[in-house]
């Protein structure tokens, strides 16, 4: 669990890929703006090298590497809509 250390301007104690999770369906993975989240969206914006899980793991965590994997049928199907 995270106490306070997830993002600089956020307090939370939930972890990395929950956080990410969250953020992802209710919005911030809805890179096309269709206000439909794909499998794929969710994956590309939880597994962001530069901004996602694996690159707040490693600087908070001393390096430490923590890579989401997707096994899906369809990454293309719709989760959710909003």
């Amino acid at each position: 669990m995270l106490t306070n250390r997830l993002h600089p301007k956020i307090r939370m104690s939930i972890g990395h890929f929950t956080y990410f999770f969250l953020k992802a369906v209710s919005g911030g993975a809805d890179r096309d703006m269709d206000r439909q989240i794909t499998y794929k969206e969710i994956y590309d914006f939880v597994a962001d090298k530069a901004e996602g899980v694996p690159y707040w793991a490693k600087r908070l965590h001393g390096g430490r590497v923590q890579i989401p994997t997707l096994q899906v049928m369809n990454a293309l199907e719709v989760l959710n809509s909003y």
